[in-house]
């Protein structure tokens, strides 16, 4: 099986969000949510000024978009997040290479990533991650996302020391850095760990049985239900009366790993 961090996140927070996810690759019809949008954009940014070193040409690509509407998540907060991003960037060598990825195996699986840059801070090289939210929404350890992207990382760059994760606050609007370097006894303990879940994945597949969280249904909060909640809680013929009305097929998503 083929895994990347978010299938593997959506498959431990519920067994069923992963089979509506990325089985049957279900989205909700009606685009992409700000989150999302918000998220994309701001990382095409900065990408723009890490390959040009131009930042009036990272900012025209901001004020170029046609934005949705949002009182939190807006162009100027966008705008302001980038031009913070680069004042706390001054003086590091940054090397931003989109095309660059990176495969592990973990038992009989695969794990895929791409690590969004390569920092070089007072002589010492760093992986660097981007995140559009605050420390009070995300968790640096434990997180499967940073530690696969280390222990993939090291395999072409053994001399890293970390990953230096950049959090964008829309809130603040300001770049808060945290620097995260796992030690050898917990990057086996999480490679032997995430292999009996993926064990687990394929089994749940193989019987195509996916246990119900009801905890993860307002895991994000009030305002961020689970998109399939609805069909989740529907009987059978009402889930696919549902599905044929509110969603459509992802099809890279329903390819992701299988």
């Amino acid at each position: 099986m083929l895994v990347r961090s978010s299938s593997f996140f959506t498959f431990k927070l519920c067994k069923r969000r992963f089979y509506y996810q990325y089985v049957l690759g279900l989205v909700l019809k009606g685009g992409e949510s700000i989150d999302l949008f918000f998220g994309k954009v701001l990382h095409e940014a900065i990408d723009i000024w890490h390959k040009t070193d131009n930042l009036d040409l990272a900012i025209a690509y901001l004020e170029g978009l046609t934005w949705p509407l949002d009182r939190k998540k807006t162009k100027f907060v966008a705008l302001a997040l980038l031009k913070d991003y680069v004042k706390k960037t001054k003086g590091m060598i940054i090397v931003r290479d989109s095309e660059e990825s990176f495969t592990f195996p973990i038992g009989k699986h695969v794990w895929k990533g791409v690590v969004d840059s390569r920092c070089i801070k007072d002589s010492v090289l760093w992986f660097g991650e981007n995140k559009t939210t605050n420390r009070f929404f995300i968790e640096v350890d434990p997180n499967d996302q940073f530690i696969s992207y280390y222990i993939g990382g090291k395999q072409s760059y053994p001399e890293a020391k970390g990953i230096m994760i950049n959090l964008f606050d829309p809130v603040k609007t300001s770049v808060e850095r945290i620097y995260y370097q796992p030690d050898k006894d917990k990057c086996e303990l999480w490679l032997k760990e995430t292999e009996q879940e993926l064990d687990y994945c394929e089994l749940c597949a193989k019987n195509n049985i996916w246990p119900q969280n009801p905890t993860a249904c307002y895991a994000f909060g009030r305002f961020h239900v689970c998109p399939y909640k609805p069909i989740c809680q529907a009987d059978a013929l009402t889930a696919q009366t549902l599905i044929k009305i509110k969603y459509e097929i992802n099809q890279e998503a329903k390819d992701l790993a299988w």
